[in-house]
């Protein structure tokens, strides 16, 4: 009796799924049709002996050739520069002279970090 009743729900419950589910399911872009979202980081050297942790927001600012990084108004490192045109680029069309960012990487061997812009 225990099993039969155990079959019994089972198909109950198969019996209740909505058709639509099953149709969705089914599709052959299941995932692929969620749109992507790519954000593009920029790396930076540090100037200091001290890196920034992870999460840490900071401000890029352009100062004459370079684009510093700043940690509550000190100077925490520069952009480096294969980034650096891009990022001055990106200030350009903003008309602006900082952007916020967030620290996402930090890699301590090469005294460097990765920065996200926050628009």
């Amino acid at each position: 009796m225990g099993i039969a009743f155990i079959t019994a729900k089972a198909e109950k419950f198969k019996a209740r799924r909505d058709a639509a589910y099953d149709d969705q399911l089914a599709t052959e872009n299941l995932l692929s049709g969620l749109p992507d979202s790519v954000a593009q980081t920029y790396r930076c050297k540090s100037t200091t002996s001290d890196l920034p942790v992870t999460g840490t927001m900071v401000l890029l600012y352009i100062s004459g050739n370079s684009i510093l990084v700043l940690q509550l108004n000190q100077e925490i490192g520069a952009v480096m520069s294969p980034d650096a045109s891009d990022v001055r680029a990106l200030m350009k069309a903003a008309h602006t002279d900082m952007m916020p960012a967030q620290v996402v990487v930090v890699r301590p061997l090469s005294k460097g970090f990765s920065v996200q812009l926050q628009f």
